[in-house]
């Protein structure tokens, strides 16, 4: 098992020519020397491997959102930062590693906490919910990037 890389998903035709995106923003725009491999459909392979620096293929894709789940399941690394096929890198990112392990998280993605204001609150939060829980603040996390270890705590997870 390799100690730390990124890995996305691509499952379909049009992720993966999101992915081949992501990973040209990858190389273009960032210093990183850690891998990003793809977890794709038997389909998808023999497009991504040309590119990737690795290729997982799986049997058991759903196409959609819930394959985010496959990423623990089959990464090949120790720590292992999630990327959203979608996204496009514009500068180095490989400090996302050192980022969220000073954290001391075993599971862990971006995020932020908010202030409930009074454009928020109808749109996020009912006045019930923030009168009950006594609420001035809020997480606001991005679903595109999540960081995990190979970990008994973040297995649970």
């Amino acid at each position: 098992m390799q100690k730390r890389g990124f890995v996305t998903i691509a499952t379909g035709d049009y992720y993966c020519w999101l992915a081949e995106s992501l990973y040209m923003s990858y190389k273009l725009f960032s210093n990183s020397t850690y891998p990003m491999y793809v977890i794709t459909d038997k389909k998808g392979e023999k497009r991504l491997k040309k590119l990737f620096d690795g290729v997982i293929v799986v049997d058991d894709a759903s196409y959609g959102w819930v394959d985010k789940i496959l990423v623990y399941k089959n990464t090949v690394f120790e720590e292992t930062i999630f990327l959203d096929a979608d996204m496009h890198i514009t500068k180095d990112i490989s400090f996302l590693f050192d980022a969220f392990e000073k954290n001391g998280s075993e599971v862990s993605c971006l995020g932020e906490f908010r202030a409930i204001t009074e454009t928020v609150r109808p749109n996020h939060f009912g006045q019930a919910a923030v009168d009950i829980f006594n609420l001035d603040k809020y997480i606001a996390f991005g679903g595109g990037v999540y960081y995990f270890k190979q970990s008994k705590k973040a297995q649970e997870c």
